[in-house]
């Protein structure tokens, strides 16, 4: 009985995690990859400044994940997992308050989801 309540509530934040992901890819990700190219350009003006100083500057080290894993892989492993996760977290929640509160079920799902909110 447990598991199935926890299940339900992994999926459901799988689900959610799905849209979340859609959200940011589709919203999100545009203002990233203009700060992305602002701070780009910013770092090529500066290194500018230091050329005609005379100063010398490090080049970056190499980039370990690119720009298209980052936006497509990784923004959706972090959200999804972490919808799941709280999912789960906030079934386990659900299961050990019931029964402890003289409350309708429906209710405690509520202020649960209320106070993680």
């Amino acid at each position: 009985m447990e598991i199935r309540v926890i299940l339900r509530g992994a999926l459901s934040g799988f689900i959610a995690g799905l849209l979340g992901f859609a959200f940011a890819r589709m919203f999100a990700e545009p203002y990233i990859q203009k700060a992305i190219d602002y701070e780009s350009g910013r770092d090529a003006a500066l290194a500018a400044i230091a050329k005609a100083q005379g100063v010398t500057v490090e080049p970056d080290g190499p980039e370990i994940f690119s720009r298209t894993i980052q936006a497509n892989i990784g923004i959706a492993s972090g959200i999804v997992a972490f919808s799941t996760a709280m999912g789960a977290l906030v079934a386990v929640t659900y299961l050990v308050l019931h029964g402890r509160f003289n409350i309708r079920a429906r209710t405690l799902a509520l202020f649960i989801a209320g106070f993680g909110f």
